[in-house]
């Protein structure tokens, strides 16, 4: 939730402004102030209440689920202990009138603020941001702890790996340019059965149980039947193929990354590998190590005929072509 991240920020400025500057939290110093309001007005773009108040309900339901003495103490006041749809409705309903931190001027305001004066705002997500700051601190903790701990260890582990393979390796990506070549290449994950390299539209239509998780939305089983026509049907299949498999040998850091054939041409994007190739870094097989890619005539599908996103397209140099279902 935006508005209780930059709540949480305002509320640990005042907390950490209390202190000597040099004995503050780095990033909530003095020197730091500026770059805390900066950033604040430049992600007011990325605000949206109604997407906020979507992803509070998601997280209140989850609370829901958990045992009482897990859930965080001040939902458990605010809710008394209900997380019905009705009582998740009333508490939301109330945030339209209960905040000012979707406004910029007020969160500017509040970043000057102390934390006596903090204490006493009306503001909703302020007063949330007070009561699940501790909890927020402790897990903070945690995670230092846990961060200190490995950044002992990890020398370590990198030797051992160094000494069970008898040779150097490479790291996981790290923003250094990283070239895999490859086929594109399917694979036997057991006997009897092969894995073939393309899966279609048509095939992620068959596994669809009504229920996670194999729940194909309804727009897509609408829009899935109309393929014979689409632009973005691959001739060579005769459906719009869905992801496929290579032989690239990836590792952690390379999802996201751009795949192209042997004319250069953008073909789709890295996102993960086979169950069978999991540990991939430790040592690579021909036999089954896959990585799987999504094509990108199923990124334009998917951004033309259910996203409805004719100017993003547009944008890429992409000819709309949205069909009826």
């Amino acid at each position: 939730v935006k508005a209780l991240d930059f709540a949480h920020t305002i509320v640990k400025l005042a907390m950490e402004s209390q202190k000597p500057d040099a004995r503050r939290e780095r990033g909530y110093m003095e020197r730091d102030r500026k770059n805390i309001i900066q950033r604040m007005v430049k992600d007011t773009n990325n605000m949206t209440p109604v997407a906020d108040k979507l992803v509070f309900r998601m997280f209140l339901e989850r609370f829901g689920t958990l045992p009482a003495a897990q859930r965080p103490a001040w939902f458990e006041t605010a809710l008394k202990g209900k997380y019905t749809r009705e009582s998740i409705d009333t508490f939301l309903g109330q945030l339209p009138g209960a905040t000012r931190i979707y406004s910029t001027p007020a969160r500017e305001a509040m970043l000057k603020s102390s934390v006596a004066r903090l204490k006493q705002s009306p503001d909703l997500f302020i007063r949330i941001a007070f009561g699940l700051y501790e909890a927020r601190e402790a897990a903070h903790k945690r995670r230092k702890i846990n961060a200190g701990a490995l950044f002992r260890l990890l020398p370590h582990y990198l030797e051992s790996l160094i000494a069970q393979r008898g040779s150097l390796f490479y790291p996981d990506a790290n923003a250094s340019p990283r070239i895999s070549f490859a086929h594109v290449w399917g694979y036997a994950p057991r006997d009897g059965l092969w894995a073939t390299p393309f899966t279609t539209l048509t095939g992620l239509l068959a596994k669809n149980r009504e229920k996670d998780p194999f729940l194909v939305p309804q727009k897509v089983l609408a829009f899935g039947k109309a393929t014979k026509n689409n632009p973005y049907v691959d001739a060579a299949l005769g459906d719009i193929p869905m992801c496929f498999l290579s032989g690239a040998d990836t590792t952690g850091g390379n999802s996201g990354s751009p795949v192209l054939n042997s004319r250069g041409e953008f073909i789709g994007l890295n996102f993960d590998r086979v169950y069978e190739n999991i540990v991939g870094d430790f040592g690579y097989g021909p036999a089954r190590s896959r990585n799987i890619m999504v094509h990108v005539n199923a990124i334009l599908w998917w951004l033309d005929n259910i996203m409805g996103a004719t100017r993003l397209l547009s944008d890429m140099g992409v000819k709309p072509a949205t069909t009826k279902p």
